[in-house]
């Protein structure tokens, strides 16, 4: 259960990165002033000004996350529920998350933290750390973000943007992508390739459905606010059909001062796998 959730948790954190590589020009002009003949317009931000804004005026932050979803296999279904605190700093990227995760009736940590090309995962369960190198990590492809990316570059037509009240907004929507194959390929690989033989076949054939999220900034210091998005996967089989559905909402963003460490017990005793 963790896997999924961590999954569609990191899927949006994905599309924070996608949205330095995407283009398409929208453009609003807004008027101003009450003689018509000395009329000067306001030019809105385009996708890619406003993109270069935001990656210029990154700063570390914190933001509550919430992911709520529910899992139905072979007619029974299981919801779940993650929300933790998320400290990140920007250059060089480094993240700290520590939360709960709920599901079947009980609640279990979670935390992790990855800096310097590492991920360190807090197993709950076996109450021990795991430790994986991000750029190579093949259980959860969402992690490596750097190869992921490029499921992206072919999708520009399913990105856009608009100014509303103080606000921008960037809006990712899978529907209007003219070539998903690469990104679909990404997101199912996950679950496919789960280490249980009977999970991995409930999984197999597994399909994108939807995947819209909404990205809000402040339109004078670029900031980011919020963020709130959706994604659904399923099975077409008739017999034992497969879905999973999730939302996930980030919220509460602050700026953040202090620096991230990851503790010295947790680097010594976590497993690499």
């Amino acid at each position: 259960m963790k896997m999924w959730i961590r999954s569609a948790c990191t899927l949006i954190l994905i599309l924070v990165f996608l949205i330095g590589c995407q283009t398409k020009e929208a453009a609003n002009p807004e008027k101003g002033g009450e003689n018509p003949t000395s009329v000067q317009s306001k030019k809105e931000l385009t996708t890619d000004e406003l993109i270069a804004k935001v990656e210029e005026n990154k700063k570390a932050h914190t933001y509550q996350l919430v992911v709520k979803g529910a899992l139905s296999l072979s007619g029974k279904e299981v919801h779940f529920e993650e929300s933790s605190k998320v400290k990140e700093v920007v250059n060089p990227k480094a993240t700290h998350q520590i939360g709960t995760s709920k599901s079947l009736g009980s609640s279990e940590k979670v935390e992790s933290y990855e800096k310097d090309g590492w991920t360190y995962s807090y197993i709950a369960n076996k109450k021990t750390w795991m430790k994986t190198e991000s750029a190579k990590e093949t259980t959860d492809p969402f992690s490596n973000m750097d190869n992921s990316i490029q499921s992206f570059k072919t999708m520009k037509e399913a990105i856009s943007s608009s100014h509303e009240g103080s606000q921008y907004k960037i809006v990712f929507d899978i529907s209007k992508a003219k070539n998903r194959s690469a990104l679909e390929k990404e997101l199912t690989s996950s679950f496919t390739q789960d280490t249980d033989p009977q999970m991995r076949a409930a999984f197999k054939g597994i399909k994108l459905k939807s995947y819209i999220v909404t990205f809000t900034f402040d339109d004078k210091t670029f900031a980011q606010t919020s963020l709130e998005g959706s994604l659904e996967l399923t099975t077409d089989s008739k017999t034992k059909p497969t879905s999973v559905k999730a939302i996930v909402k980030q919220n509460q963003f602050e700026p953040f001062n202090g620096t991230i460490t990851i503790p010295a017990d947790v680097v010594k005793k976590a497993k690499k796998i």
